[in-house]
């Protein structure tokens, strides 16, 4: 792995990254109070109404992901589910859909205030299961997923995605 300090807010984040695939993890302590600032602050994000139809296009997207695997009516779970965007989306689309957050930006019925490691999910007992962009953020992404693929049902889907720092998107952005 080696060291790249994008920048979230005002604070420098410590990423690790595999030299091979390209993939990063958060490395170190996060710096205080991260998920409360910047994009992470609760309520209305920055330009929201403008990035709306793009948000919206994302989430067809990964529905249509889950919909080749779990029709409309599964009960679907999404882990690090912010502001519950998706979980609505599902909902409308048929979707017995909820989600889990752990940052105080957790809004909605749907969306419970737990993490990975403390949420309460039987095992077995979902059918699908969507994690965006919330392993990079754990301090054992290879630990999370093994508990999160447990909630999933023999025979149901659990759709993972990570970020890619050498993407058109991160490239542009910078850091």
């Amino acid at each position: 792995m080696r060291p790249a300090d994008p920048w979230l807010g005002r604070e420098p984040v410590p990423l690790s990254r595999c030299g091979r695939c390209g993939s990063a993890v958060t490395g170190g302590p996060t710096p205080a109070g991260l998920y409360e600032t910047g994009a992470y602050r609760p309520g209305r994000p920055r330009l929201h109404a403008a990035a709306r139809p793009l948000l919206a296009a994302f989430d067809r997207q990964r529905l249509s992901f889950i919909r080749a695997l779990a029709p409309p009516g599964a009960r679907l779970l999404d882990v690090g589910a912010g502001r519950g965007r998706f979980v609505a989306a599902a909902r409308a689309a048929g979707y017995q859909a909820s989600g889990i957050e752990p940052a105080p930006r957790a809004e909605g019925p749907a969306v419970a205030r737990a993490g990975v490691e403390d949420a309460d999910v039987p095992p077995g007992s979902v059918d699908a299961v969507t994690a965006w962009h919330v392993l990079e953020h754990l301090e054992d992404p290879g630990a999370a997923l093994a508990r999160v693929a447990a909630w999933v049902r023999p025979g149901g889907v659990l759709l993972v995605g990570v970020p890619n720092l050498d993407s058109l998107q991160a490239r542009l952005g910078g850091e």
